[in-house]
């Protein structure tokens, strides 16, 4: 219930160019990490997002709408997001990397994604890919900062 509050709001704020939401911790799980999603739909204008959704119980599931959301924010310049200690996996990391590469505007980038605990054996091809991302975000200039 308090996500989905918490994401009206956002919703509602159609002029935004900085949101800094700080939920470490709160359980928003995938239902939360959905409605949040949706909210960052109605922010197209932003320019700097900063995410701490740190232990959350975010899956797969709630990382992909994630990151699809926020790879459709076309003047985004600052990204920061911390997903550590979630259960995010393969599916969800892939996502994450298809997302920061098409942020074209991007300039400054922080990932964290220690600690989940989710195919942890299958995670190498999408560490590989996010590494990847990484790097080409960093050969147009980005300054990044990432961990996995």
């Amino acid at each position: 219930a308090g996500a989905r509050l918490m994401a009206q709001a956002l919703a509602s704020l159609r002029g935004l160019l900085s949101l800094r939401l700080l939920v470490s911790g709160n359980r928003i799980r995938e239902v939360g990490a959905r409605e949040l999603a949706l909210a960052l739909n109605s922010t197209q204008g932003l320019k700097s997002l900063e995410l701490d959704l740190s232990g959350n119980g975010i899956g797969d599931t709630g990382a992909s709408e994630l990151a699809t959301a926020i790879g459709a924010l076309p003047l985004l310049v600052r990204l920061a997001m911390d997903l550590r200690g979630n259960l995010v996996g393969e599916t969800g990391q892939r996502a994450l990397a298809r997302a920061v590469s098409a942020l074209v505007a991007l300039g400054h980038l922080e990932l964290h994604l220690d600690g989940n605990t989710r195919g942890v054996g299958e995670a190498a091809a999408s560490h590989c890919e996010l590494a990847h991302a990484v790097e080409q975000l960093q050969t147009k200039g980005c300054i990044c900062e990432a961990s996995w």
